[in-house]
């Protein structure tokens, strides 16, 4: 995951880089369909989780595409 600083908050989301390089080196042989729905799925689940945590929190979240947008908490 890489987080980048947007106008209205963080956004958070995957470097598909890091992902293979660490698919390659703790699992063993996969055909490319599964290895693409394997990581679509772990992508839509830590995604959820993250939101959920980041919400419970006291943050706004937006999802963007494939990345979640962070907004802080209002002022109280």
């Amino acid at each position: 995951m890489h987080l980048v600083r947007h106008a209205r908050g963080v956004m958070v989301g995957w470097l598909p880089e890091e992902i293979d390089e660490l698919q390659a080196r703790t699992s063993g042989p996969h055909t490319p369909g599964e290895a693409g729905t394997e990581l679509a799925g772990l992508y839509h689940a830590t995604g959820l989780a993250l939101g959920a945590a980041l919400r419970g929190a006291g943050f706004t979240t937006e999802t963007q595409d494939d990345h979640i947008l962070v907004l802080p908490p209002p002022p109280a």
